[in-house]
């Protein structure tokens, strides 16, 4: 039996390796036909390992030019290449290999098919810049946003904490200027609280990323309390006495009524700002006082002016002393009474000076052609005469009031003697 299988081996043995060496050619071309190889082309990020090396020194850092993504290509056969996706590849940066603290090699590594995937061995890097970690603390501003309903207004903002520490690239915290929670009153008509969050300015106003920074505390609470405005009136009253012969003709402020603010228990009972006391006191005073006062000295606890109100008015209180003006009566008002009979009297003047006393504001309402008076002829001769005339009318005469009277008989006389007039009133002194 055996002879007969190595006869069959045997027998045309140089044919059979032939057609052997010929079934593995057609093999190899048959696979290279159907499986040829193929070549993509793979991203995937890069992971960065031991980031504590830096961190430890004092130091951070930040990726440059989209470096932390990295493509490559990988050759494999087809059936082989078609079946891998960028998930079955994984790219780190060992933060220790850095190179001049600017670099760091890449490491690809295949998660399957290592042993039939060629990828490619060119030499690719995570560019960094490394920085030094500072950190800065900042005092939190705060601010109301909007405007509130009418009628009320901003009382005070308190902040809670008050500062922030900041820490992180020396670049960055240095474009820091300022640290600031704001607050919406659009809608707030009582007192509020509310949590909000810190945002970080540059100098120029924009807002700084907080991407690569800690903060030991994002938020803060902001507290504002809620004041109701209300419209009052402003009084003036002086006090005092005058000089003699002097006194107050009236009290005027630039400030005739004002807005203020406050807690609504506090602005509900206020009516009415009054301005008195010292600061108005006239006494000994001969001309107008004036007084720069400010108002917010006569408001009551708890009540502050609102924030556009002027908070100074001037005060005027207005003083007048006795005066005398001189008026020149018209002739005609000068009656001439008790008229002898037979005879017919003439005043030798056109007008009569008066002289009254009195305060501005009266004497400058009198009308020389409202002032009347009377001289009595009785008992007079023919002839020139110095005659007293009583003055009609509440008036204080100063002096003596005189007229000079010609008396003439009526055969002597040109006119006819003129009409006796009753006095309306007695004369006063």
């Amino acid at each position: 039996m055996l002879q007969k299988i190595a006869k069959i081996i045997t027998n045309n043995f140089g044919l059979k390796c032939l057609a052997v060496v010929v079934a593995v050619v057609f093999w190899l071309v048959i696979v290279n036909v159907e499986d040829p190889e193929r070549t993509r082309v793979f991203t995937v990020p890069v992971t960065i390992e031991n980031e504590s090396y830096l961190t430890d020194m004092g130091k951070t850092y930040e990726v440059l030019n989209h470096s932390d993504t990295i493509t490559f290509t990988v050759t494999a056969k087809r059936s082989v290449i078609e079946r891998v996706t960028n998930s079955d590849f994984t790219a780190t940066a060992n933060m220790r290999d850095i190179v001049n603290m600017s670099e760091i090699p890449v490491t690809i590594t295949a998660q399957k098919y290592a042993n039939q995937l060629t990828i490619t061995k060119k030499s690719q890097y995570v560019e960094i810049n490394v920085e030094n970690i500072v950190s800065r603390t900042f005092d939190i501003q705060t601010s109301a946003d909007g405007a509130m309903t009418d009628g009320y207004s901003v009382g005070d903002l308190t902040v809670s904490p008050e500062q922030v520490k900041v820490t992180g690239p020396e670049s960055v915290v240095n474009s820091i200027s300022t640290a600031e929670a704001h607050i919406d009153i659009s809608s707030v008509k009582t007192d509020a609280v509310e949590n909000t969050d810190i945002v970080l300015y540059d100098e120029k106003g924009k807002a700084v990323s907080q991407d690569r920074l800690t903060m030991d505390h994002k938020t803060v609470q902001i507290s504002v309390g809620v004041l109701q405005k209300k419209t009052v009136p402003v009084k003036y009253e002086s006090n005092g006495t005058p000089a003699e012969g002097c006194r107050v003709t009236g009290i005027s402020g630039s400030i005739e009524k004002i807005i203020v603010q406050g807690a609504p228990e506090a602005v509900e009972g206020l009516d009415t700002i009054l301005i008195s006391g010292d600061v108005l006191n006239v006494s000994g005073q001969k001309d107008d006082l004036v007084k720069i006062i400010n108002l917010s000295d006569y408001l009551p606890e708890g009540v502050s002016l609102a924030a556009d109100q002027n908070a100074e008015t001037e005060v005027t209180v207005s003083i007048e002393g006795v005066k005398t003006s001189t008026y020149k009566v018209p002739a005609g008002n000068i009656t001439l009474q008790n008229v002898p009979e037979g005879f017919s009297a003439t005043l030798k003047t056109d007008t009569v000076p008066v002289e009254i006393e009195g305060y501005a504001s009266e004497l400058k309402d009198i009308s020389e052609a409202d002032l009347v008076g009377t001289a009595d002829l009785s008992g007079l001769k023919s002839g020139t005469h110095e005659i007293t005339v009583k003055m009609s009318g509440n008036y204080k005469i100063v002096g003596t009031v005189k007229v000079t009277v010609e008396l003439k008989e009526d055969d002597a006389a040109d006119n006819k003697p003129p009409e006796t007039n009753q006095p309306d009133e007695d004369v006063s002194e």
